[in-house]
């Protein structure tokens, strides 16, 4: 288990901030989203999203586009329809999981704007990388918090 400190940092989450070793975690919804405008950058079709979100969804687990595109996202009623943080870091718990184990990025872009990222998204996120301190990020990137 690793001990370093994990940099958490607000971000406009623009073209310069998001480099090729950033992974995005969003919450499954088609649309006008931050899942779709991440995919809409890296060139994902619309279908694509729709059908990613939609099976996120079904299932109500974390689910990924990863090696296709490098988006994770969680199931949309953890965010849409409730605000229970601990509900939410279990799920960011299980990205971080995949991430140390499979994606790897080192860079993420915690993406959860509705149009702002809510606070008990951030507690979720913290409390997450506070039970999984070896999830192979340096840093994670907070769009608009």
């Amino acid at each position: 288990m690793s001990n370093v400190v994990l940099h958490i940092s607000r971000s406009k989450a623009d073209a310069q901030s998001i480099t090729p070793e950033c992974h995005v975690l969003t919450y499954a919804e088609a649309g006008f989203s931050p899942l779709d405008t991440h995919a809409r950058r890296l060139g994902i079709s619309s279908s694509l999203v729709q059908t990613f979100a939609k099976s996120v969804n079904e299932r109500s687990e974390v689910g990924s586009m990863y090696p296709v595109a490098p988006i994770s996202a969680v199931p949309r009623y953890l965010v849409r329809e409730s605000s229970d943080g601990y509900a939410l870091a279990v799920s960011i718990g299980e990205f971080l999981k995949a991430n140390r184990d499979v994606i790897k990025a080192r860079r993420l872009i915690f993406d959860f704007r509705m149009p702002s990222v809510p606070n008990f998204a951030i507690q979720a996120l913290k409390m997450a990388i506070d039970i999984d301190h070896d999830s192979g990020l340096d840093e994670v990137l907070v769009p608009d918090w």
